[in-house]
């Protein structure tokens, strides 16, 4: 077999939520054009089902909701970080700022 850029692929950042039935972790790998894709993928811990969580701009900043309901994570929009959430039932934009977000905590 020859290695190419599809076989390259690196899982990083496993968080365990808060109920610790599931999991999140983020995926990196080159894409179509050749520059490398960071996503967000979501795995039940008791199926070891997989599921990918995320389609567009590369995700950072990941952690889970302290009722482990969501995950949130920080994303470019127009070429500024935003913060989102994301869970089973969907992605939403949480901040439309004008500067980029560069930390968040939730208390």
């Amino acid at each position: 077999m020859q290695l190419t850029k599809e076989h390259i692929q690196s899982v990083a950042n496993p968080l365990i939520s808060p109920n610790e039935h599931e999991a999140v972790f983020v995926r990196t790998q080159f894409n179509e054009e050749s520059t490398l894709e960071t996503q967000l993928f979501h795995i039940d811990l008791a199926t070891d089902a997989v599921e990918q969580w995320t389609f567009g701009e590369a995700v950072s900043h990941v952690q889970w909701l302290r009722d482990g309901s969501a995950v949130s994570f920080l994303s470019k929009v127009e070429g500024r970080q935003q913060l989102f959430q994301v869970n089973q039932e969907g992605e939403q934009q949480l901040t439309f700022l004008e500067e980029s977000v560069q930390h968040y905590v939730w208390q």
